[in-house]
């Protein structure tokens, strides 16, 4: 038996702890105090930045152990280059054979000699990873005809629980994981610069969860960043699937914001493409079925998570310290129309169709005010009054609480861990509910890309200005662009007002560098309008700092209610400009 909070080894860094130096005058003029939630019991640490020249975690180079079972590093790449090649068991044996005989090289470092040792090993190395489980699940479809059939689907889950055992037992990542949410202060030449928040652990939201683990600073928090995007489907055994992503938010970011690294942006469950059946797609019922579908998907990828955000997972990790690990998700990333997938909410043409706060219909255009946040609580609680209506017969006053809240009820063919009267079967909850310690409307986090870039920026006020040019205007425009100069990292755009957009990094450039090439190409009564650019260009900044200080943040709350009084600014009539 393992008891939490024991430990094989000396696991702890060097850095200095308040209260354990001998004279308080050790503590450096420059300096991060990193103080951690009153329930750990751990004292404020002392970072010092005057020597503290370290730069950001990366992955230590693996040893030749960690190839095994490839028996030397060059069988490793070239087996990786050629699996992800697809080339073929004829190809391999041609490279193999010739590198072996001196015809590629004189002095081969491959030991692998043929297309079926090749594969033997692959499928060694891949059995050592927690690999992907399909499930079947169906759902009841009432067709345009009146018939009902059962509409059959399949996922791909891959056990969390096991995915994040296998994280938190290597060795070589035992000295990046965060195990405990923290404030963190800045002192420079002995002036205190502020709080700073730096990573999710940093922040307020996963600071507050603390209150909801024991005393005892073994039992941690493992917060995850969860991403799907269904306009991202991909092929692959030629069906087209719906990922769904998640990377560890304890990691350094160098780490954990690599994609199809170890330790950094993993896949955990691919969803079915959710399309109608051939002929339904006018189908009234098909949106419910949309949501059932999904939903009944999304509570099987998030099964082990569920189970162990309840209960904790005792893993010894690689540090040596048996820790309780509890999984939370802080951030849910989506655009909007998967947010609106993920709350269960209505949408804009709902009374309070916003997945994240209760703001009105008639006040979406209102960015001068902060509405109060969705409480999941509240929402289960709605939905369980709901589903008691819908029980006793009462759909339509079931329909109407769940309009007032601007919810949906989800229908599926039956129940999945979930105790429900015989009355109830064929209704489930939100996938999302299932997580314990976790509000889904506070987790669908703002999003640079799809509120600003593709948002305000790219659907709003970028068609809005060209609109403001005439055609020649336009071409002077597209010659300016093509000798602008640029700076690294910015996207070089020449003809800006025929651009074929596919993401939002051109719309992000664009904003970036058109003020100065057409300021004086717009009418005077429309620089009110240029004054908003400006603003939403300095918002836009402000979203991306890496560091995040409190007086960048109210700035930055300064910056969006500018842009709102900015935005109520008319311009002038013709007329008013003689």
């Amino acid at each position: 038996m393992i008891t939490p909070g024991i430990v094989d080894n000396d696991s702890y860094d060097q850095t200095s702890f308040i209260g354990d130096e001998e004279d308080e005058t050790a503590i450096p003029d420059s300096y991060i105090r990193i103080q951690y939630h009153p329930r750990t019991g751990l004292p404020d640490k002392i970072i010092n930045l005057e020597f503290s020249s370290q730069p950001e975690s990366i992955p230590s180079p693996p040893s030749h152990d960690q190839y095994d079972p490839f028996p030397t590093y060059a069988d490793y790449i070239f087996s990786e280059w050629v699996t992800k090649s697809n080339a073929s068991n004829a190809d391999i044996d041609f490279l193999l054979r010739n590198i072996h005989n001196g015809t590629f090289c004189s002095r081969p470092l491959l030991k692998i000699k043929n297309a079926a040792q090749l594969r033997r090993i692959v499928d060694k190395a891949a059995s050592i990873y927690h690999n992907f489980t399909p499930h079947d699940y169906s759902v009841k479809f009432k067709k345009l005809d009146g018939t009902v059939t059962d509409l059959q689907y399949q996922i791909y889950v891959k056990d969390g629980e096991k995915w994040i055992e296998e994280m938190v037992t290597d060795p070589t990542l035992k000295e990046d994981w965060e195990w405990h949410a923290n404030r963190r202060f800045i002192v420079i030449n002995g002036e205190n610069i502020g709080r700073a928040i730096t990573n999710p652990m940093t922040a307020d939201s996963l600071y507050q969860m603390e209150e909801l683990l024991s005393h005892d600073p073994s039992h941690v928090q493992f917060p995850l960043i969860a991403y799907s995007d269904k306009s991202n489907a991909a092929y692959w055994a030629q069906s087209e699937i719906w990922p769904l992503c998640m990377r560890p938010a304890n990691l350094p970011k160098a780490i954990a914001h690599q994609n199809n690294s170890y330790g950094g942006n993993s896949l955990i469950a691919l969803f079915p493409k959710i399309v109608p059946p051939d002929g339904e797609a006018d189908n009234p019922s098909w949106p419910s079925t949309l949501r059932a579908v999904y939903h009944k998907g999304l509570e099987t990828a998030l099964e082990s998570f569920a189970r162990s955000s309840k209960e904790g997972v005792c893993v010894r990790c690689g540090d040596g310290v048996i820790r309780v690990i509890f999984p939370r998700f802080p951030i849910i990333n989506q655009d909007l129309q998967e947010q609106y997938l993920s709350a269960l909410t209505r949408g804009n043409n709902a009374l309070h169709g916003c997945p994240r706060c209760d703001v009105h219909h008639d006040d979406l255009g209102d960015i001068l005010t902060s509405w109060d946040l969705r409480c999941q609580t509240e929402s289960e609680e709605a939905y369980r009054a709901a589903l008691e209506l819908h029980a006793t017969g009462q759909k339509r006053r079931a329909e109407e609480l769940l309009q007032s809240k601007g919810l949906y009820l989800v229908r599926v063919s039956g129940i999945s861990g979930i105790q429900q009267s015989s009355k109830l079967i064929g209704l489930v909850q939100n996938g999302w509910w299932t997580i314990s310690n976790c509000n889904v409307h506070d987790a669908l986090s703002f999003d640079v890309l799809h509120s600003i870039w593709l948002g305000v920026w790219g659907k709003h006020l970028w068609p809005l200005l060209l609109s403001t040019l005439t055609p020649a205007q336009k071409a002077n425009l597209r010659d300016r662009a093509a000798f602008a100069p640029t700076f690294p990292g910015m996207m070089r755009l020449t003809s800006l007002d025929k651009v074929e957009f596919s993401d939002g990094k051109k719309y992000f450039s664009i904003l970036q560098q058109v003020l100065p090439l057409v300021v004086d190409l717009v009418l005077p009564r429309f620089h009110p309008f240029l004054k908003a650019i400006q603003i939403l260009s300095e918002i836009a900044m402000h979203s991306e700092f890496r560091l995040q200080l409190e007086d960048r943040l109210e700035r930055g709350k300064a910056l969006v209610r500018q842009l709102g009084n900015q935005l109520e600014v008319r311009p002038n009539t013709p007329e008013d400009e003689g």
